[in-house]
């Protein structure tokens, strides 16, 4: 709903007031839709006029009954219109959703005001709270709508549009809104709220600060409070990350949806894993075998992990059933004949790659995407040459801190087809990664950014802080030397070769490797784990193996401030050398990389959009002070130079 739309709507109502002919109003969307939230770029700048909540103060005052007719997802904006509005219809099957919180703002256009006015704060704090989308039949949502109907839900707000203009409006409310019907209760909820043993973020603080207002304040006074405190939190530098992490998770070509056919060549944990994620996003999957019987070894291993997900609670019997039911494999030469789309997960070794593309071409018909992840994160540049129209890399990184999401990073030839491309896009977006486009380089952006982050947090350990301090200082969901752990020191090794790093970078993990800590799965890596799950602790093998890489040299306390800079900026300062060399095509694949491949925190917003936070002459002033302590790390480029004499910015 951006200003044109706004304006448009303001026409409407206009002109629906003076004509004496019009009745009422019913406000819905196209296409079985409802009006949708303010553009990415209003949210972090401000809006333009009319505002939102100008749109619903207008809805709110106006002279004849406005009645909602809510359908799809009605989220953020659009539920701020449908809450202004007289009386709300909803189609069976309607979601509704507030993201503001997870933009570090409060929701705007009166909604922290009229929701838990209709709900009362229990309802409106969960829901804020929530983040996302939830059904309208939710029992603490019933009473948002005046009905929920299975079919025509644009029809009924009509007749109920028109009784509520026979009856005579305005109607006078008697008493409190029924939100406000138990005040009791309602502090209640905010107390509860409040008294959470963990620290509220300013938005939710804020947002508290808003419920409490619609109970206590005149509407007009809590608009106002509204509209200023959100005011204030979009100028924060959590607000500002936590937009531009939003927009990145947002953002990928368009076209047509993925097929829902995925073939997924190999039998391995790497081919079982992207298995398991298509059927989640609602794919038929087939495996297409490695080995004699991997195929039904692979389809058992994933009835297994789906087994002890019912047990955990996490799905019924009804899910798993269904699941199972669209996973099939085979030979992968039968399979690869009926394909749609394929995958190759193989695990397999460089000199092999080229044979493999050759009989995965000859089995599969014409037109069909085939994507090779096998060697693709540090090695793209050696596979370039079998990138082709049809044939595109596809390196894959989990989130370290939650498993969730991931980078996607799809390595394409200059003669790439764009429906191969877009078709490859819209797949592994469904299976929930962020997506980076990206030319055939080395290392990528995942792998060097990596790089980068160790290579300055073993920096910070070679002057005398240690591993368990760089993680803390960060104070990512999961530092730098736990991601170590989780892929192990022999990864670390061969990432530090591969892309040509100074030896001693890659000589501490190639210590510990050698010393038999193999990483977190072995129980011990750059720390040991007592138990799964729990912290790592750094003993003192660890400290006698840190303490022999070091070499007795000069150490300096080194303060978790500091630690901090060093490694952001080292990481911008990877950054700029991506864009440079043309590996990343913006500064906005750059963040998004940082945010899902490293687990930056998504208030940072990336690597790139935190050094414009801090002020880019200032990351500037670091770098060249830095230079000589490590020119891999920290240098400044001609490109930073230019922006910060011209006052630009990467255009976030």
């Amino acid at each position: 709903m951006d200003t044109a739309a706004r304006a448009e709507l303001l026409q409407a109502l206009d002109r629906a007031e003076a004509e004496s002919e019009v009745e009422a109003v019913v406000i819905t969307g196209q296409d079985r839709s409802f009006p949708g939230g303010i553009p990415v770029t209003e949210i972090a700048g401000g809006e333009a006029a009319p505002t939102l909540g100008e749109i619903c103060r207008r809805i709110a005052e106006f002279s004849k009954p406005v009645v909602a007719a809510m359908r799809g997802e009605v989220v953020d904006g659009g539920l701020a219109l449908a809450l202004a509005a007289h009386a709300r219809l909803a189609a069976v099957g309607t979601r509704l959703g507030l993201t503001a919180i997870r933009r570090g703002l409060v929701p705007g256009g009166g909604v922290t005001q009229r929701l838990p006015q209709l709900v009362g704060a229990g309802p409106a704090i969960e829901m804020i709270f929530a983040g996302r989308v939830l059904g309208v039949e939710s029992g603490h949502l019933r009473g948002l709508c005046r009905r929920i109907v299975p079919r025509d839900v644009v029809g009924e707000a009509v007749e109920a549009a028109r009784e509520l203009a026979a009856a005579g409006f305005p109607v006078v409310q008697e008493g409190l809104p029924p939100g406000l019907s138990d005040p009791i209760g309602y502090q209640e909820a905010l107390a509860a709220r409040r008294a959470a043993p963990s620290a509220l973020p300013p938005e939710a603080a804020a947002a508290l600060t808003c419920i409490e207002a619609a109970q206590l304040l005149p509407l007009e006074a809590g608009l106002a409070m509204e509209e200023d405190l959100r005011a204030e939190l979009r100028q924060t530098a959590r607000a500002q990350g936590l937009i531009r992490t939003m927009a990145l998770e947002a953002r990928g070509p368009g076209g047509a949806a993925a097929r829902r056919q995925l073939t997924v060549l190999g039998d391995g944990p790497t081919a079982l894993i992207l298995a398991r994620r298509a059927l989640e996003a609602g794919h038929d999957v087939v495996l297409a075998e490695q080995r004699d019987g991997g195929a039904q070894a692979g389809i058992r291993r994933i009835a297994a992990w789906l087994g002890q997900e019912v047990t955990r609670g996490q799905l019924s019997d009804a899910a798993q059933a269904a699941q199972m039911e669209r996973l099939s494999g085979g030979p992968s030469g039968e399979m690869l004949q009926s394909a749609e789309i394929v995958i190759e997960a193989c695990d397999a070794p460089l000199e092999m790659m080229a044979a493999l593309v050759k009989n995965i071409l000859s089995a599969v018909g014409g037109g069909v995407p085939v994507l090779l992840s096998s060697n693709m994160e540090l090695q793209a540049d050696r596979l370039a040459s079998l990138l082709e129209a049809r044939v595109l890399g596809l390196a894959l990184s989990p989130h370290p801190g939650t498993g969730q999401r991931g980078l996607a990073e799809l390595v394409v030839a200059p003669d790439a087809d764009g429906g191969a491309v877009t078709r490859a896009a819209a797949l592994v977006r469904r299976l929930g990664y962020g997506l980076v486009i990206c030319p055939a380089r080395r290392g990528l952006l995942a792998g060097r950014l990596k790089a980068a982050m160790l290579a300055a947090s073993a920096w910070c350990v070679a002057r005398g802080a240690g591993p368990q301090k760089v993680d803390a200082a960060l104070g990512w969901p999961l530092g730098p030397f736990h991601q170590a752990d989780v892929e192990g020191p022999a990864v670390q090794v061969e990432r530090f070769a591969v892309l040509g790093w100074p030896a001693s970078y890659g000589q501490l993990f190639d210590g510990f490797d050698h010393a038999g800590r193999k990483g977190r799965a072995s129980g011990r890596g750059i720390f040991s784990y007592a138990q799964q799950g729990a912290a790592g602790d750094y003993d003192a093998a660890a400290q006698a193996l840190i303490g022999e890489w070091r070499g007795g040299g000069e150490t300096e306390a080194l303060s978790p401030a500091s630690i901090r800079r060093r490694v952001w900026s080292a990481l911008f300062s990877a950054g700029l050398r991506l864009l440079d060399e043309g590996a990343a095509l913006d500064a906005g694949d750059v963040d998004l990389a940082g945010l899902e491949a490293l687990g930056v925190p998504r208030a940072s917003g990336g690597p790139m959009k935190t050094g414009e936070i801090r002020g880019l002459l200032t990351v500037k002033r670091e770098l060249e002070a830095w230079e000589a302590d490590a020119p891999e790390l920290w240098a400044a480029s001609e490109r930073l130079t230019e922006m910060v004499k011209n006052g630009e910015g990467f255009g976030f």
